[in-house]
């Protein structure tokens, strides 16, 4: 773990109704790694999701970077990848993993109540937390719900299905 000082506070921190997990953040990888969340569950999700160079994702509830940044591995240097999370401690983290990675992936404050994007921004989309119940699958984005390819890292199985 990098012991160092975390960057100063975002402002204004988003609010959400759901569970942020800021308090996490400095020991967040540790804790997924002990519960079976590590990297290979991680490039397990990235499998299913069938990611293709050059698309656009946007992971919901991004926490640390950790699935970003593979899934900005996966979409090249023609993709695009966002991560979004309300807790600023998770994304100063995952802003700082990224930069010691010189990863391409990109990261902001945000919520899903108000994803701050344009409608059919997306390919796929990543969420976790409250959104993952909702049905797996592939397509373009939609401000809300969020965008259709919901891999939840938190669900005990995954599944792929296409929106019509």
């Amino acid at each position: 773990m990098n012991d160092q000082p975390l960057p100063q506070p975002f402002d204004p921190t988003p609010k959400t109704r759901g569970v942020t997990l800021n308090w996490m953040a400095p020991f967040y990888d540790r804790v997924c790694r002990a519960m079976g969340l590590g990297p290979a569950f991680r490039e397990r999700t990235v499998g299913i999701a069938a990611l293709r160079p050059g698309e656009s994702v946007l992971d919901v509830g991004c926490g640390t970077g950790v699935l970003t940044q593979r899934a900005a591995r996966a979409v090249g240097p023609a993709g695009t990848v966002w991560g979004i999370d309300p807790a600023p401690d998770m994304i100063r983290v995952a802003l700082r993993n990224a930069a010691a990675e010189d990863s391409p992936a990109r990261f902001k404050p945000g919520i899903i109540e108000e994803i701050a994007f344009e409608s059919e921004s997306f390919d796929a989309a990543f969420a976790a937390g409250p959104e993952a119940g909702r049905p797996a699958g592939r397509g373009r984005s939609r401000p809300t719900p969020p965008p259709a390819l919901v891999a939840a890292p938190m669900a005990a199985s995954l599944s792929r299905r296409t929106f019509g």
